[in-house]
């Protein structure tokens, strides 16, 4: 084995272990957009805000998608194992994120709504996984309280 074939076996051999190196088991791959569903044994869901505000207020966090549901795209997604970040998405058009294969165990789901959606709040559900299952949530947002009316100063005031 001549010099060259020594440096390229061993570069090769580097970028493998740098690339198993990122695999350990609470790294886990995003989607961003996330435009499909999650599948097996995925986290994930999709986050929707009802048009009832009732409802939502209610229901914060559901099992079905409410048929009046704004699904919402771009929101912040944000998966918490205890104090510690363990992953990140934003939702795509349809409103879907998810979180490839993580390990069994509970998780914290942090969603955000996207820049510029001031009526709607964000939320944080707890959730238990197990791996090499599928694990679905349909989190609905909840509407921001509308600013309250200032009537300025009256008369006499």
């Amino acid at each position: 084995m001549n010099a060259a074939s020594r440096i390229s076996s061993a570069a090769i051999i580097s970028l493998i272990l740098l690339l198993l190196a990122g695999c350990g088991g609470d790294s886990l791959i995003a989607y961003t957009g996330g435009g499909l569903p999650p599948g097996e044994p995925d986290l994930g869901g999709v986050v929707v805000a009802s048009v009832d505000d009732a409802v939502a207020t209610a229901q914060a966090v559901v099992e079905t998608i409410p048929d009046d549901a704004e699904r919402i795209g771009g929101a912040r997604v944000t998966l918490m194992r205890g104090q510690r970040v363990v992953g990140h998405a934003v939702t795509g058009e349809s409103g879907y994120f998810r979180f490839e294969a993580p390990d069994s165990g509970s998780y914290t789901i942090v969603v955000d709504p996207p820049a510029g959606r001031e009526d709607l709040r964000g939320l944080q559900r707890s959730v238990s996984h197990l791996r090499g299952q599928r694990t679905f949530v349909v989190i609905d947002l909840p509407r921001a309280d509308p600013a309250p009316d200032n009537p300025g100063p009256g008369p006499g005031r």
